[in-house]
């Protein structure tokens, strides 16, 4: 079960709103794209995207199994994509992952502030994996073995200090490893953006992962 795919909260909206849910499986989530919980699974979230999702009210209890959640209030409002294609999905990078943004963004592997980022880069996706498979946490080594605090505990503390905005655009960026293209779709802005705000995302994190120094934003 451990080699299923880990969900980022882009990928789980996409499954509620077709008619998933999601339940708690072993201290995480698994996510359904129906009620077939043995056929339909369609892959691993981490409990602080299922916390983030309850407190925007995009999950309800379903009434006879209150444990499985649906697509809540919010979330339905979003039904409408049904009936519509999603071809940014069809343009993330998913087996080598070349294409991806992020290649781009730490192509220059002498420049001091890229390799902070890229180690931060790979820190975050040990971690997002760490939270998301409960067999992770015996197969990899953790950066601080001093603590105990569960990956998802450490990941919620990083929402609230980085902002839930910034986490999901690591997400993307550094999970479903989105394109250019993909990214334009879901960040809803001009491609000549899109790399300026991933790499805004990628220094907080360094900051926020005490590898990098505070840059003060320009005014």
């Amino acid at each position: 079960m451990a080699m299923r795919r880990v969900l980022t909260e882009y990928r789980l909206r996409t499954v509620l709103t077709h008619g998933g849910m999601v339940a708690p499986v072993r201290q995480i989530y698994l996510a359904y794209r129906g009620p077939d919980t043995r056929r339909q699974v369609a892959g691993w979230v981490s409990p602080h995207i299922v916390a983030r999702l309850k407190a925007d009210a995009c999950l309800r209890a379903q009434v006879a199994f209150p444990d499985r959640l649906a697509a809540g209030p919010t979330l339905m409002l979003e039904l409408d994509s049904r009936a519509t294609s999603r071809p940014s999905d069809w343009l993330n990078v998913r087996a080598d992952c070349r294409h991806g943004l992020m290649v781009e963004l730490v192509a220059d592997t002498h420049a001091p502030e890229v390799i902070r980022q890229s180690a931060a880069a790979g820190r975050y996706r040990d971690e997002f994996i760490r939270a998301s498979q409960p067999a992770s946490a015996r197969a990899r080594p953790v950066f601080d073995k001093s603590t105990h605090q569960r990956a998802s505990d450490r990941l919620a503390e990083l929402e609230t200090e980085m902002g839930v905005l910034a986490m999901r655009q690591l997400e993307d960026l550094l999970i479903d490893r989105a394109t250019v293209t993909a990214l334009t779709a879901r960040w809803r802005m001009k491609a000549e953006h899109v790399k300026q705000v991933a790499q805004e995302a990628l220094a907080r994190l360094a900051v926020a992962y005490e590898l990098s120094r505070v840059v003060d934003s320009p005014a």
